[in-house]
């Protein structure tokens, strides 16, 4: 289906006009359903919705995990006597001391605790870390060590992410030559599709790749299209870092051979994991990444899978070099997918410490790029979702007010020539407003978040953007005033016009006996209703507080690497 012409005559109208029309009071509201948070944590907030009104998230500041107090520090802790046996707020200070600070979580020889606690919401919370995790053989219980960050989801509820597979307890030599207790595992973080009943990881299956490779997983469609990113190549960083943490022997100052105590494998990978990439969305990959898609049946058999190229020529090494500087990378991701098989996403490079990222349409057996530097102004674009009309939402870091700003782009991709592809920058709530795309659905409606307002501190709430009419609504607009709810992002719509949204609101809690108040972040799905009651924006009747929370933290919590496909069937584990 084209709709160049109908979206043409919209940008149109909106450039003639200069502004968007802004929508408040929209008579259209909605209902607002709690999904809350799984009952083993504080918060959570969500990445996907289908159009069954299944809901895929991310639970964090969790409860009863297994803290072995045998491997604690417990001169950290002198007024704890019994570690078996913590209190509420000791259990919350010994599991922030395991989780926080670069020389605690960045230390094999610290216990290692889950922090991302993946699940599925179908009326109950189902949770994906359970399907990764396995029984500690010292203890009897889950290691909870694993960490599932889920990101897509289709409309049968087959699910994609990634997934830091366990930990394990090794005893091994340190560089002292001294016995010591790591806490370990054997692959990086890798990708994942479950459908509840059958888990596998993903890759790229280059057999070369140290420790089976890096991959993470984005999006999903129904005809089993996964697309994401996979390692096709080790880069020089981490050979280095391999031949360091293999090699046994050293020549000293004499000029005598002599034997070196080398820490394990997988610890020694792990460290060098942990200063290259550690799970920050902004990483220096450890491998050469691209773009790729898995074809997978409702089965959970890999049928065929392929790399998709990038948008950015690779660049050749310096004269008389066989590499590229080490600090120097490129890599390509692919972050949705629409029924057609086409993918949207970033190809990026960094060299000389100057970064470029460029949105990019994998089409055909091409990365194309979607907003050309040399026309639209825009110094950075990346590109967040598409429907099955070829509509394409994004960003482009812009100069606004002489500032840079994220900025949403709208590209209908239709045309052959990816030079005729139109892309538009709707005004959005103000001139230089920064706004985040999350999701479109096939009517071209898009929500994600934005700044509603030019205020020195801005805040951001979720918003939903109407292409065809070039109409934005704040949601906190049309839930009741009465609700409770700061609508702080929205992350997901779907063909029934729902959306699902992070929204913050105050909540109860015990702890030690004591009830306590707490700004909770939860997960709401918001459904259409004519008859809901809807709070303008210029009601004084409630205080929105909270919408200034930071949340882009949530979007991208993600080290992300890949072992051979491997089929695990198990049985689906309930949340208790």
């Amino acid at each position: 289906m084209r709709l160049t012409k109908k979206y043409g005559v919209a940008c149109a109208i909106a450039a003639a006009l200069g502004t968007s029309s802004i929508a408040h009071g929209n008579p259209q509201g909605y209902e607002v359903v709690e999904i809350g948070t799984p009952s083993n944590s504080y918060n959570s907030s969500p990445r996907a919705l289908n159009d069954s009104g299944h809901v895929l998230g991310i639970a964090w500041n969790l409860l009863g995990l297994n803290i072995r107090g045998e491997f604690i520090d417990q001169q950290q802790f002198p007024t704890i006597e019994d570690f078996d046996n913590l209190t509420d707020r000791q259990y919350f200070a010994v599991r922030n001391y395991l989780q926080s600070g670069s020389g605690i979580v960045s230390s094999p020889r610290f216990q290692k605790l889950t922090r991302d606690l993946g699940y599925f919401y179908d009326g109950d919370f189902l949770s994906l870390n359970n399907l990764y995790d396995v029984v500690d053989p010292e203890t009897g219980e889950l290691t909870d060590s694993v960490n599932v960050r889920p990101l897509g989801m289709n409309n049968f509820g087959h699910l994609v992410g990634d997934v830091g597979l366990p930990y394990y307890r090794l005893e091994a030599e340190n560089s002292a030559g001294d016995l010591v207790s790591y806490f370990t595992r054997d692959t990086f973080p890798q990708g994942f599709w479950t459908d509840g009943l059958t888990s596998l990881t993903l890759s790229s299956n280059e057999p070369e790749l140290i420790q089976g490779g890096a991959s993470r997983a984005y999006g999903v469609n129904d005809n089993g299209y996964v697309v994401g990113f996979a390692s096709i190549d080790n880069r020089q960083a981490l050979l280095n870092a391999y031949e360091v943490c293999t090699t046994s022997e050293r020549e000293n100052d004499d000029g005598e051979i002599e034997e070196i105590f080398l820490e394990p494998v997988p610890v020694c990978l792990w460290r060098a994991w942990w200063a290259l990439d550690g799970g920050s969305e902004f990483r220096s990959p450890m491998f050469i990444e691209r773009a790729y898609l898995w074809e997978i049946d409702p089965s959970g058999d890999v049928i065929s899978q392929r790399e998709l190229g990038t948008a950015i020529e690779p660049r050749e090494p310096p004269e008389g070099e066989d590499e590229l500087p080490v600090g120097d990378w490129d890599r390509s991701v692919a972050r949705a997918v629409n029924s057609d098989g086409v993918a949207v996403g970033v190809s990026e490079e960094f060299a000389s410490g100057f970064a470029r990222r460029f949105a990019t349409l994998f089409r055909d057996g091409e990365a194309l790029r979607i907003v050309p530097e040399d026309e639209s102004g825009a110094t950075n674009s990346d590109a967040f979702a598409i429907n099955d009309n070829g509509i394409v939402v994004g960003i482009a870091r812009r100069s606004t007010s002489q500032t840079l700003r994220d900025r949403m782009f709208v590209a209908d991709t239709n045309a052959d020539d990816p030079s005729q592809f139109e892309v538009t920058f709707p005004r959005g709530f103000f001139g230089d407003s920064s706004w985040r795309p999350r999701a479109i659905n096939n009517q071209n409606q898009v929500v994600g978040r934005a700044e509603p307002a030019a205020v020195q501190a801005r805040r951001t709430t979720g918003f939903l953007y109407d292409i065809n009419t070039d109409t934005i609504t704040d949601l906190n607009t049309l839930v009741a005033c009465d609700a409770g709810i700061n609508i702080v992002d929205a992350h997901g719509i779907n063909e029934l016009g729902e959306i699902v949204v992070t929204a913050v609101r105050s909540a109860e809690r015990v702890i030690d006996g004591d009830s306590e108040s707490y700004n909770a972040v939860f997960t709401y799905l918001l459904r259409p209703s004519a008859d809901a009651a809807v709070c303008p924006s210029d009601s004084s009747s409630v205080s929105r507080k909270g919408a200034s929370m930071n949340l882009g933290f949530m979007g991208g919590l993600l080290a992300f690497v890949g072992a051979f496909a491997v089929i695990t069937r198990r049985r689906r584990k309930a949340l208790s």
